[in-house]
């Protein structure tokens, strides 16, 4: 009798463990969807941002250099450097943190060594 009660179980099992299976496989797909959703957003968001911190950096150099006659020369950051900046932002707020100040400052640290590096390279070419 043990082979008969056995191989009713069996079946059952499989049956049982091959819908846990397909029935986790959605979840885990939508949450890696989900995730990558969430990092082209923020990719997006950051874009977008630097964009219009760039525009406002140009037209802040615009007027100075007009103000001063056109014999002052206002650098500008390049848009990289800008997108770097936004981009660790909103991933210390995606983590859910209190940013300090002092984050602030390791950031803009950040973004002026990507700046500079830039500035170096670009003179470097000339």
């Amino acid at each position: 009798m043990p082979s008969t009660e056995m191989s009713v179980w069996v079946p059952a099992i499989a049956a049982l463990l091959g819908a846990l299976i397909g029935s986790i496989a959605p979840i885990v797909v939508g949450i890696i969807q989900s995730q990558a959703e969430h990092r082209r957003e923020r990719l997006r968001l950051a874009t977008q941002l630097a964009i219009e911190d760039y525009k406002d950096k140009i037209e802040h150099a615009r007027r100075i250099a007009q103000a001063s006659g056109g014999r002052r020369s206002v650098g500008v950051s390049p848009i990289s450097a800008l997108l770097t900046y936004h981009v660790d932002v909103l991933e210390l707020l995606a983590k859910g943190k209190q940013i300090a100040p002092a984050d602030f400052v390791a950031l803009r640290k950040r973004a002026g060594a990507v700046h500079d590096a830039l500035v170096q390279q670009q003179e470097a070419e000339k």
